[in-house]
This record gives C-alpha cells, structure tokens and sequence, in this order.
C-alpha cells in the first residue's frame, strides 16, 4: 500500500562507539603519577569486552529478524495478489 521502505545498512546498525579508543587515549596522555589504575578497571573492561560481543550477536539477530520479517511482508503481498 503506501508503505515506504528504508534501507538499512549495516554502518547505521554498528556505529562505533569509540570508548576503548578514548580510554587508551586517555591513558596514553596522562601524566605518569596520574597512571595509577583504579582496582575497578580490569572488571570493567572485561564486562565490556563482554558486552561488545553480546551486541554484536543481537545485531546479527536483528538483522536477520528484519530480513525474515521483510520476506514475509513480500510472500504474504503476493499471495493476496
């Protein structure tokens, strides 16, 4: 009907984020009295490493869910036709 569709690529769904860049910068340009890590580092960063790859894998599933919905939508349109 007068549905419009819009593409979506893949750069618009995994946009970066940059965090890690920033923390290494950060850490670079600190001054070495100030280079002292918090106790709290290392399981943050862990936590996030984690959370990277969990997003990856729902990214994915979004993808995929998209384009199964979307291949639904032009079956059913076709056998209304």
């Amino acid at each position: 009907m007068g549905k419009q569709e819009t593409k979506v690529s893949a750069g618009d769904l995994q946009k970066k984020t940059k965090i890690n860049d920033r923390l290494t910068e950060a850490l670079k340009n600190a001054p070495k009295s100030e280079k002292k890590r918090s106790p709290d580092l290392v399981p943050l960063t862990h936590e996030y490493e984690a959370m990277k790859k969990r997003l990856r894998s729902l990214i994915a599933a979004a993808k995929n869910f998209y384009e199964a919905t979307k291949k639904l939508d032009t079956t059913r349109m076709e056998v209304r036709s």
